[in-house]
């Protein structure tokens, strides 16, 4: 089982590596002359939301093919992308107000 502050690390770390790292900014710069990207890459929850269902995928096994297996995947699913955006939001904020 992957530690809970290792996950929510590691949402943050993509919120910030897609939203204000240097590294990305070659690409953010061509994705926000598209209107979709350049609202998802100025709001912290947006990109947190996006980045934790991403890191869900990325530490967590697929169910076995079941209904029940696939419910639950998309419920974990849903709770990552959800902690990812409230987390990534609220360390956002605390970075902003500093």
């Amino acid at each position: 089982m992957v530690p809970a502050f290792l996950s929510l690390a590691s949402m943050y770390g993509l919120t910030f590596l897609f939203k204000d790292s240097l590294i990305f900014a070659p690409a953010r710069r061509y994705l926000v002359e598209i209107p979709f990207f350049r609202d998802l890459l100025s709001c912290a929850y947006c990109t947190g939301f996006h980045s934790g269902w991403i890191v869900y995928l990325l530490l967590f096994d697929f169910p076995k093919p079941s209904v029940q297996g696939f419910l639950q995947f998309v419920g974990h699913l849903l709770v990552y992308a959800f902690a990812g955006m409230g987390f990534s939001g609220f360390v956002d904020s605390l970075a902003l107000s500093i």
